[in-house]
C-alpha cells in the first residue's frame, strides 16, 4: 500500500511539473538578442546552457546562458553559482545596458533541467501510464479527497487564528508656504512612526528619526513593484554639501541610517544613489557605475547630479517611485 501510495505520488508531481513546462511560454536568447527594445522591462522564460559563472565583488554576480544555435545572454543574478555546464530554465526581467545596447535578464528564478522533455518520453510510458490510472482509480479519489480534508481543516484553523491587520495608509501631508521659505523643517516623531519599514516589501527605512535631522518637503510614492501606490518621507543628513539621503542595498547603522533608504532588490549596488538637499531645491547623484539609476527616463552617468522635480519619477534597478510636493 505505501509503495503504491509513493507511486501515486511520484507521478503525480511528474505530471504537475510537465503541466508547469507545458505552459510555460520560453522565448528564445535570439528573439531577445535581435530585437531587445521589444523585450525591455518585460518578463521572460528562457533556457540553455550556463558557460560561465563572473564574481563581481561589491556588484552584482553574473552568468552567461548559451542556446542550441549559439545565441548567448547576460543573467545577472543574486540568487548563488549555477552549475557551468548544466541546462536551466531562467525567469527574468529583460533590461538594456547602456551605451552598449546589448540586452541582459535581471534573475527571479532558475531551474535546472534535468531527464528527458515530453516529447522524448516513449509512447509506451503514457499506455502504462494510462492504465496503472484506470486500475487504481479507487485510490487515486481516495488520496483527493483526503487532500482537500486536510487542506480544508488547515485553512479553518488558519482563518480562527488570523488576526485583522489594518491596511496601510500612506502618511499624509500638506506642503506649507513655509516648506519653501525655508529648506527645511523638523521631522517630529509622529511624522515618521507612520512609516514603520514593517510596511514595506521592497524597501527598509528607519521607523523614528532624531529632532537633529531635517524634513524634506514632499515625499515619495512608490509607482511599481509589491508596494506600488505606498509613500514614505525622507530625512537628510546635513553635510558641507547640503542635506543627504543615501539609497543603496547595503545596511547603515548609527547617525546616519535615519537619513538612509536601503532596497532589498539583488539589482541594486551597495551604494547606489543619493538625494541632496541644498540651496533650496533637490538633486539626485548616481553613485553606481553598474546598475542604472534613472531620472525620468534618462540615466544618469557615475556621480552625475540632475534636479529632482516635482512630479519626477527616479528608477533604481527595478523600482521606481515619484517624487510628490
Amino acid at each position: 500500500m505505501k509503495q503504491i501510495q509513493a507511486t501515486v505520488l511520484f507521478l503525480a508531481m511528474f505530471l504537475f511539473g510537465t503541466f508547469i513546462n507545458l505552459q510555460a511560454q520560453v522565448t528564445t536568447i535570439e528573439s531577445i538578442r535581435n530585437n531587445p527594445y521589444a523585450y525591455n522591462g518585460n518578463k521572460v522564460t528562457v533556457e540553455g546552457l550556463v558557460t560561465n559563472f563572473v564574481h563581481d565583488a561589491g556588484t552584482t554576480d553574473y552568468y552567461i546562458l548559451k542556446d542550441d544555435f549559439g545565441w548567448t545572454i547576460k543573467i545577472n543574478t543574486g540568487e548563488g553559482t549555477p552549475e557551468t555546464n548544466k541546462k536551466y530554465t531562467v525567469t527574468g526581467i529583460v533590461y538594456i545596458e547602456l551605451p552598449s545596447g546589448r540586452p541582459f535578464i535581471s534573475e527571479k528564478t532558475r531551474i535546472i533541467i534535468n531527464g528527458p522533455t515530453i516529447t522524448e518520453i516513449p509512447s509506451t510510458f503514457w499506455e502504462k501510464l494510462l492504465s496503472f490510472l484506470k486500475d487504481n482509480a479507487l485510490i487515486l479519489i481516495l488520496i483527493g479527497v483526503l487532500v482537500v480534508l486536510v487542506s480544508a481543516y488547515f485553512l479553518l484553523r488558519r482563518k480562527k487564528s488570523a488576526v485583522p491587520v489594518s491596511a496601510y495608509t500612506p502618511p499624509s501631508y500638506s506642503p506649507s508656504a513655509s516648506d519653501y521659505s525655508v529648506p527645511t523643517a523638523k521631522l517630529s516623531p509622529n511624522d515618521m512612526q507612520q512609516q514603520s519599514s514593517d510596511d514595506f516589501k521592497t524597501i527598509k527605512i528607519m521607523a523614528s528619526s532624531p529632532k537633529t535631522l531635517k524634513f524634506i518637503p514632499g515625499k515619495l510614492t512608490i509607482v511599481s513593484g509589491e508596494d506600488t501606490g505606498k509613500s514614505f518621507k525622507i530625512a537628510g543628513f546635513p553635510t558641507s554639501e547640503g542635506s543627504i539621503v543615501s539609497i543603496g542595498r547595503e545596511e547603515v547603522k548609527g547617525d546616519r541610517a535615519y537619513s538612509h533608504i536601503q532596497l532589498m532588490q539583488k539589482t541594486i549596488s551597495r551604494k547606489q544613489a543619493e538625494i541632496v538637499q541644498k540651496d533650496g531645491k533637490l538633486y539626485v547623484k548616481n553613485l553606481s557605475d553598474t546598475n542604472f539609476t534613472q531620472l525620468d527616463g534618462i540615466e544618469l552617468k557615475p556621480n552625475e547630479k540632475a534636479e529632482l522635480k516635482a512630479g519626477a519619477v527616479l528608477r533604481l534597478g527595478e523600482l521606481e517611485v515619484k517624487y510628490e510636493v
